[in-house]
């Protein structure tokens, strides 16, 4: 069974978070990563676990091991659709796939869109990542051929 917590402002699962971001980095590329140095500095930057009705980021349990996380973020837009949430991270360590971790993840998202009275839930997929869009649309996600562009500021 999936259990998720929310981490915002549980100071008790930094470190399950940190785990799994150093899990992350190192299925998606091995390098060397101190993930929870990463985050004690993101959090200085901005504290991504402080921000009411902007950000959340749910941790989800397979008997009591963290399994998965999702980080997601509040866009509003200035009409009646009231915005949207974007699934910015989504992601299961490799030992807890297939297992109902990210169905339960997204599952959250869409509990949470609804709670809030938003128009639905956002979020990209590479076209050649095939298990993650089987996994979309498999939870009701309509993928489409639209390309999001990002603006990286000059350091």
């Amino acid at each position: 069974m999936v259990v998720l917590r929310v981490t915002k402002k549980d100071e008790e699962r930094i470190k399950d978070l940190a785990a799994l971001l150093q899990s992350q980095a190192i299925d998606e590329k091995p390098v060397e990563m101190n993930a929870e140095g990463e985050l004690d500095a993101c959090r200085q930057n901005l504290d991504i676990l402080d921000q009411d009705n902007t950000t959340w980021i749910a941790i989800a349990y397979m008997d009591n091991t963290p399994a998965g996380f999702i980080s997601i973020t509040r866009i509003p837009k200035p009409n009646a659709k009231n915005g949207y949430l974007y699934v910015d991270e989504l992601y299961t360590d490799p030992n807890f796939r297939r297992r109902g971790v990210a169905d339960s993840l997204l599952d959250y998202s869409k509990t949470l869109s609804k709670s809030l009275n938003l128009a639905g839930v956002r979020l990209l997929v590479r076209n050649s990542n095939e298990p993650a869009k089987h996994c979309y649309a498999k939870n009701g996600f309509v993928l489409s051929s639209t390309t999001f562009g990002q603006w990286l500021c000059p350091k």
